[in-house]
C-alpha cells in the first residue's frame, strides 16, 4: 500500500479527519487507490469464514460476504497507518485455555490461545506481504534464505546444501 500521498492537515475533528484526510495530492493516486483496494478485497476474498469473531465481535464471514464494500475499511486502514496508531480493539484479546493432552486437572496441561480482531490480522498480513515484496524486489535475502520465502522449502535446502 502507498500512503505516503495523503494530503496532511491541521483540523482533526471527525469530519475535517473524513472529508479532507483522503484527498490525494497528485492525479497518479487514484491507480494506487484502487491497487490498495483489490490487495483489501483479495485479503478479505481469502478469509476463513469459519474462524471464531475476536474482541470487536466482527465475524469473518460478514466481512468476507462485504468484501466488494470495503472502503471503511480502507479508510480505517489508513488513518491506522496515517496517524501510526492502532484502534483499541488491535490491542486487545480474548485468551483461553486449551487442553493439550493428559490429566485435565493438571494447569501444565493448557496451553494458552489467543484471539484477535480480524480485521487487524487482515491489517498485518496486508503490511507483512508489503514488507516481504519489499525485500525480495531489493534482494535483502540471501539465496540460502529458505524458511518464511513463498516457495522455499527444506527439500530445496537440504538440496542446496549437496551442491
Amino acid at each position: 500500500m502507498n500512503f505516503n500521498k495523503v494530503q496532511k492537515t491541521q483540523l482533526y475533528t471527525n469530519k475535517h479527519v473524513e472529508d479532507m484526510l483522503f484527498l490525494y495530492t497528485n492525479a497518479d493516486s487514484l491507480p494506487n487507490k484502487l491497487q490498495e483496494l483489490k490487495q483489501l478485497i483479495v485479503h478479505l476474498y481469502q478469509l476463513n469464514i469459519y474462524k471464531s469473531p475476536g474482541p470487536d465481535s466482527f465475524h469473518p464471514r460478514v466481512l468476507y460476504e462485504l468484501r466488494y464494500e470495503c472502503e471503511p475499511l480502507y479508510s480505517l486502514f489508513s488513518i491506522s497507518y496515517f496517524f501510526g496508531k492502532l484502534p483499541a480493539d488491535c490491542r486487545t484479546a480474548n485468551i483461553t485455555a486449551v487442553h493439550k493432552k493428559g490429566n485435565k486437572k493438571e494447569p501444565s496441561n493448557y496451553r494458552p490461545v489467543s484471539l484477535t480482531s480480524v480485521i487487524c490480522k487482515i491489517m498485518e498480513s496486508i503490511v507483512r506481504d508489503i514488507i516481504m515484496e519489499n525485500f525480495l524486489l531489493n534482494v535483502f535475502f540471501s539465496d540460502y534464505q529458505y524458511g518464511f520465502i513463498k516457495g522455499g522449502s527444506t527439500f530445496f535446502a537440504t538440496t542446496q546444501n549437496y551442491r
